[in-house]
């Protein structure tokens, strides 16, 4: 029991679980942008994609790019402003 509080303490220590899940966040906003950027410029070499159906597609990247940023965002700043404070004993 003791071996797995010990293991508990330390992937605390070294914030694990938030730095897999800030990994996993900026991961995703990668390969989302990456991917709806590589689908946009196939659309636009189409001929036949009207100009209606490519202003939809630019607001809904104009939309969901930067969401999906600010929601790393947030999480990014909740991670930096949780961690301990690493300060000696007695010092201020």
């Amino acid at each position: 029991m003791d071996k797995w509080l010990c293991v508990a303490e330390v992937m605390d220590a070294f914030r694990l679980i938030p730095r897999l899940l800030l990994l996993a966040t900026y991961s995703f906003v990668l390969w989302y942008t990456v991917d709806f950027t590589q689908f946009y410029f196939k659309l636009i070499e189409l001929p036949e994609i009207s100009d209606w159906k490519l202003a939809a597609y630019t607001a809904f990247g104009g939309l969901t790019i930067p969401a999906i940023a600010g929601l790393a965002k947030g999480m990014t700043t909740s991670y930096l402003e949780s961690g301990r404070v690493w300060k000696a004993k007695g010092t201020e």
